[in-house]
């Protein structure tokens, strides 16, 4: 689950479940792809400080799980549900 964006995916038609992951709900909703940062090297998120690029990367998902919340809560339904394999 998405920090309670799939559960709001769930309910308005864009998702059969609530546990699709960011790049499913991004695509879905927002119509558009995250990039994946193939070169960053493993994080331990729980870690106080972080580099920069894994700094980015967190900003850049925050603010994806942001936009798919603010589109989800200004539509009635999407209609489109995607089903994860």
């Amino acid at each position: 689950m998405l920090c309670g964006a799939g559960q709001l995916a769930k309910l308005k038609g864009a998702i059969l479940n609530d546990n699709a992951d960011l790049a499913a709900l991004n695509a879905v909703v927002l119509h558009c792809r995250i990039p994946k940062h193939q070169s960053l090297p493993f994080a331990d998120w729980s870690m106080s400080t972080l580099g920069d690029d894994h700094q980015n990367y967190a900003a850049l998902f925050a603010y994806a799980v942001h936009q798919i919340w603010i589109a989800l809560s200004t539509k009635l339904s999407v209609n489109i549900p995607l089903e994860k394999q």
